[in-house]
């Protein structure tokens, strides 16, 4: 992330924001690739829409959406639905919060 200036000032908020948007367009990401592309894996490239939105989201360039896209599409693409992460936190703290 260093090597890209928008990139460098990006505020947790904001990756942590892309993350979660990026996740859940998954569908929206597959559904336009070439069917070789497996949908068990984030495609290489997003599609235009997608980077339009994402870069008016966290509010960078088309081309910082993309070399982000590069280094997190894998975390995005494994990235639990807020209804599956508060599920995990409250088991958490049922089986570890009164230790």
């Amino acid at each position: 992330m260093q090597q890209h200036s928008e990139l460098i000032t990006m505020s947790y908020i904001d990756l942590g924001q892309f993350l979660r948007c990026a996740s859940l367009l998954k569908d929206d990401i597959i559904q336009p690739q070439p069917y070789t592309v497996s949908i068990t894996a984030a495609p290489d490239i997003l599609p235009p829409s997608i980077t339009n939105f994402l870069s008016d989201v966290v509010a960078i360039s088309p081309k910082a959406v993309d070399a982000l896209w590069d280094i997190m599409k894998d975390l995005a693409w494994v990235l639990p639905t807020a209804d599956e992460a508060r599920a995990d936190e409250e088991n958490m703290f049922r089986l570890y919060g009164h230790q």
